[in-house]
């Protein structure tokens, strides 16, 4: 099922005044709540290794070489 957009049709914009209001802007000098560091998941104790953090340069070195590189 699709969502619903709440935005007005163009006769309603051109012709009818809004209904709703928008929310008042919350105050910036009201100091933010402190998160709740107890609720954070825990850290695994052993992560598992990626191929991400898996690099060999013999097989795939890194080549300075082209445009702007100077040896």
């Amino acid at each position: 099922m699709c969502p619903l957009d709440p935005s007005p049709h163009g006769g309603e914009i051109l012709h009818q005044p809004p209904e709703r209001k928008f929310p008042p802007p919350k105050r910036d000098d009201v100091p933010a709540s402190q998160p709740d560091i107890d609720q954070r998941p825990a850290l695994p104790d052993h992560p598992e290794q990626m191929a991400v953090d898996i690099e060999d340069e013999e097989a795939d070195p890194v080549i300075d070489s082209g445009p702007g590189i100077s040896k």
